[in-house]
């Protein structure tokens, strides 16, 4: 079924941070067979651009009410650029899994992003039930935006520029431990520290996104266990975690023109419990 509510300006959107390899590793890690993935990543800068074009309507066409006002609630043009690209990328990514599917299709200002009970960014859909919405995360670094949006019960994904301030915290989200594994993977040889602790910083930021669980799990709950390639396509990591009987799905892990994304969706199985 195709979308009869086109995105308003999909000049921005688009942006590969994923190979179509990389994303069919994905879908293959976390669903089997199944087709419920999509990742969207928007250049901010060309969003910001589109927000000055004089006369547009992109704010009107996308967000409801509420959310509009939400926006011009924002005292700094940064955080309502994030915010808004945010927005923007978790529905594009939502509503390309249900164009996939039968039955209507909801336009961008009746699917709406709220937060749920523990601030979790959640779907809900104007006049109709939520059942059948996507699971969604969604992040920001350095001039871009992205969401994921997973048919399940939840994801995670994080996306962040390599920076060497991880340097000076690095005790308190990172194991020696941890460091030994990163530095023997043959596809991360001659990578920088830096490089290296982003990537793990990222992989369990899109874990703590994930576990719909109170308290939120601190990093150094999490430990990373093993690291292996995925079919060619990027690395994935698994990680232990510190309370009991709480399961972790597999982490995606890319490297890619000086920024770490990491994705993961849980199983339906899983029992986040505290």
């Amino acid at each position: 079924m195709k979308n009869s509510k086109p995105f308003p300006c999909p000049a921005w959107l688009g942006v590969e941070f994923l190979t179509a390899q990389e994303l069919r590793a994905c879908r293959t890690l976390f669903l089997g067979q199944g087709e419920g993935l999509t990742l969207t990543v928007i250049d901010l800068a060309r969003l910001q651009a589109e927000l000055l074009v004089p006369g547009q309507t992109l704010l009107a066409a996308s967000l409801d009410r509420a959310e509009q006002d939400r926006f011009a609630s924002f005292s700094f043009p940064k955080r309502q650029l994030e915010w808004l690209g945010g927005r923007l990328a978790a529905k594009h990514a939502a509503l390309s899994l249900l164009a996939r599917e039968a039955g209507h299709l909801p336009g961008y200002r009746e699917l709406v992003v709220e937060p749920d009970p523990a601030g979790r960014p959640h779907l809900t859909r104007q006049g109709g039930t939520n059942a059948t919405l996507p699971a969604i995360s969604i992040s920001h670094s350095h001039g871009y935006a992205g969401a994921l949006a997973v048919h399940g019960p939840s994801c995670g994904l994080d996306l962040q520029q390599v920076t060497p301030r991880l340097l000076t915290v690095q005790d308190r989200f990172a194991s020696r431990e941890e460091v030994v594994i990163l530095r023997a993977a043959p596809s991360l040889a001659g990578l920088g520290e830096a490089a290296l602790l982003t990537l793990l910083w990222s992989a369990k930021e899109s874990l703590r996104k994930a576990m719909a669980c109170e308290p939120l799990l601190g990093f150094t709950e999490l430990t990373l266990a093993h690291l292996e390639v995925q079919r060619g396509s990027g690395l994935v990591g698994l990680f232990s975690c510190r309370r009991p009987a709480m399961t972790l799905g597999p982490v995606f892990l890319v490297l890619r023109d000086h920024f770490a994304l990491a994705l993961t969706a849980q199983p339906p199985t899983s029992q986040n419990t505290t």
